[in-house]
């Protein structure tokens, strides 16, 4: 799922979303996009491209309170302040920084904030780009973007969520980058091929997907990737209980 297949509609969100966390040293960026279009890819592609001196934090939920997610961002730069834990998923990093008692941490808001202010001196910003965050209410989104104000430009958040719900309530305190075209019919086969080829598929199953069926399928999926993939693991499943073998093409 991570492997990224460039076309015009994310091309110009990953070209949108670095510009727009520079221009906003006071709020919080919104990437909207519904379910499956590929907002989490579109965030390792901005990951990718964030180069020291600066710090990327990337979460992959964000079902958690203000002072959570604070205390969270805080520990995670400690981490990498001592070069400790880098190959502990973000999970179990997340588990380590709660599970600390509440008396037995400072203030998580003012904790990070120090330590913002710490790396701004050094000229290091922060960029914390927050997925799946359809679960973060506006009175969250609302502190984060207080939370950026008091670091005077040393952080920089991005929030991905599909809650097309609250969307209206959150662009009076963000600014919207909005990653919502599906795949056209020619997007839909360039992409299959080029997944096919990356996962090395074998004959059997490319063999099943004629200009017909690939209509049909872009048709059915509605131009989603994640609808794709699950169709095209179906078909493979099936291929697999008549017997047919994968064989990787030459």
């Amino acid at each position: 799922p991570a492997f990224y297949v460039p076309r015009p509609a994310s091309e110009r969100a990953v070209a949108a979303l670095p510009a727009a966390l520079e221009r906003q040293t006071e709020r919080v960026v919104l990437l909207y996009g519904p379910p499956g279009i590929g907002k989490s890819v579109v965030l390792d592609q901005v990951a990718l491209a964030i180069r020291p001196p600066a710090v990327c934090l990337r979460i992959d939920h964000a079902g958690l309170s203000l002072d959570d997610l604070c205390a969270w961002f805080a520990r995670e730069l400690e981490t990498q302040a001592i070069d400790a834990g880098r190959h502990r998923s973000w999970s179990e990093r997340m588990r380590d920084a709660l599970s600390r008692k509440h008396s037995e941490r400072r203030d998580a808001r003012s904790d990070l904030i120090q330590q913002i202010e710490h790396l701004r001196r050094i000229d290091a910003r922060v960029f914390a780009l927050i997925d799946e965050a359809d679960e973060m209410g506006a009175a969250t989104l609302q502190g984060l973007s207080e939370v950026v104000q008091r670091c005077t430009g040393g952080l920089r958040i991005c929030v991905a969520t599909s809650n097309d719900h609250e969307l209206a309530a959150f662009e009076a305190t963000t600014e919207v980058i909005r990653y919502v075209d599906p795949l056209s019919e020619t997007e839909t086969r360039e992409y299959i091929d080029s997944r096919f080829q990356r996962a090395h598929v074998g004959a059997a199953l490319r063999s099943r997907l004629d200009p017909k069926r690939l209509q049909r399928l872009h048709r059915f999926s509605g131009g989603n990737p994640r609808r794709l993939h699950a169709e095209l693991s179906l078909i493979r499943i099936e291929l697999g209980a008549h017997g047919a073998v994968e064989t990787p093409l030459p």
